[in-house]
Parts: C-alpha cells; sequence; structure tokens
C-alpha cells in the first residue's frame, strides 16, 4: 500500500480520538459521569488508543496485510473500554451509537484498506476513506456531540499524544 495506508491509520486515529471511541459488550458501571468527567476520561482512552495503534501498525507508510488484525483488535479494545463508561445522560444516545459505529469501523476496515490499496492519488484515497459509511457515521456523531455541548476537538491530538 502506498501513502493511502498511511493516511488511513492517521484518519483512524483522529476518529477515534475525535469522536470519543467505540463500544463494548460490557455494561456501564456507577453513576453516569458529569460532562467534564466524561470528556476527560475520553481523552485517557483515545491516548490509550494512539499509543495502541503506534505500537500495532508497521512504522512505515505502508499498511501489511497482518497490520489489518491488529488494527482490527485496537479498535475493538478501545472500544470495549468506551463502551464501559456510563456517560451522562445528555449524550447517552450518542454514546451508544458511538460504540455501534465503532464496531462497524473494525468490521469496514478490510473494504476500506482495499479501497486505499487501489487508490491511484491522494484524492481518489481521501474519497475512499471519508465516503465509507462507518466514517462518515462518526464524523455525523462528532458534530452531534458538539451539538449537545460537548468540545472534544482537543481530542483529536490523541493520535500523537504519549
Amino acid at each position: 500500500m502506498r501513502r493511502a495506508a498511511f493516511l488511513f491509520v492517521a484518519a483512524v486515529a483522529l476518529l477515534a480520538a475525535g469522536c470519543g471511541g467505540g463500544g463494548s459488550k460490557g455494561k456501564a458501571s456507577g453513576p453516569p459521569l458529569t460532562k467534564a468527567q466524561y470528556q476527560m476520561r475520553l481523552q485517557q482512552l483515545s491516548n490509550q488508543i494512539g499509543a495502541q495503534l503506534r505500537q500495532s501498525v508497521s512504522p512505515s507508510n505502508k499498511l501489511k496485510k497482518s497490520d489489518l488484525p491488529k488494527l482490527q483488535d485496537a479498535l475493538r479494545s478501545f472500544a470495549g473500554k468506551v463502551a464501559a463508561l456510563n456517560p451522562p445522560a445528555a449524550v447517552k444516545d450518542l454514546h451508544t451509537r458511538l460504540v455501534s459505529a465503532m464496531r462497524g469501523l473494525a468490521d469496514d476496515l478490510p473494504g476500506i484498506v482495499e479501497k486505499l490499496d487501489r487508490a491511484k492519488d491522494p484524492s481518489a484515497a481521501i474519497a475512499a476513506l471519508f465516503g465509507a459509511k462507518s466514517i462518515q457515521a462518526l464524523i455525523r456523531l462528532q458534530q452531534q456531540y458538539k451539538d449537545k455541548g460537548y468540545d472534544i476537538s482537543t481530542l483529536l491530538d490523541a493520535g500523537s499524544g504519549p
């Protein structure tokens, strides 16, 4: 794969971070988090996925086939940790949809990567990436969080965090 693979890895990390995460089969426990606690916890989890993705994927612009299951596992692990959060009532529905969207992204990875691999130029790669339904769902969710007053824009740095 070409630079499109690098673009994909970066975008996955940014989207996961910017959208706050994924889901799990586990149940949230304890009282609902406050808005500040929720945003802080999402930031911590986003930093963790960024580190996990950097460790899981080859340190080159080329995404190997062997990297795909590692990426999927990292996203599913992240999703599980986020699903275990008990979000504030104001975003409970968004949180549930976010869990589903992150699982969808993990499931969609093989097809997305295949399209990226076939892309002839960067604009085709970007179109393939952002044309994916799971990516579009995550982008919409990010905006819906913003509409509810949740500023998660600082999470976009998570892909390059500690």
